[in-house]
């Protein structure tokens, strides 16, 4: 089932959407306090090391259009031997939710693309995802983790740039 959701990752309709969160940036998602930081890494890392950090809202390709999942976040890259993990864990009145509402591993030949420098996507397990970051250095800083891992093929830009 992976080929059906690689054509629509590679579709035009996906990049193209009639709404594109990539061509708004939400402006109002904080960035990550040291403690919030820290409440999340005890959500989300478990026995791994935390690669990157940063604040993203999470979208879905669905019908050529990118939908909102309503989950925002503290999201984390989150290495754990040789597996890698992409994580958001929810905040919530400024409170590190107690686990990740959103784990997904990046498995060998995932696609991570930067089409502008505040909005990743790549194919997760069951649907096209969609990365909306608030701050374009800490975007950047994320996907040059990402790009960094040995099973990932990154694109759309190096440092986040499309």
């Amino acid at each position: 089932h992976r080929s059906t959701r690689q054509q629509a990752f590679s579709s035009p309709g996906c990049t193209r959407a009639r709404h594109q969160p990539h061509d708004e940036r939400p402006t109002t998602m904080p960035l990550l306090s040291a403690a919030q930081l820290g409440d999340a890494t005890k959500a989300a890392a478990g026995g791994g090391r935390v690669v990157a950090s940063t604040v993203a809202r999470v979208y879905e390709a669905a019908g050529g259009a990118w939908k909102y999942r309503n989950q925002m976040g503290a999201l984390l890259l989150v290495a754990d031997g040789q597996a890698h993990h992409v994580k958001l864990v929810a905040l919530t009145n400024g409170t590190a939710a107690s686990s990740p509402c959103l784990e997904q591993e990046l498995y060998d030949g995932v696609e991570y693309q930067s089409p502008r420098p505040f909005f990743h996507m790549f194919e997760g397990d069951d649907a096209v995802l969609g990365l909306s970051f608030a701050d374009d250095a800490e975007a950047a800083t994320f996907y040059d983790a990402v790009a960094g891992v040995s099973c990932v093929k990154a694109g759309g830009g190096g440092g986040g740039g499309g």
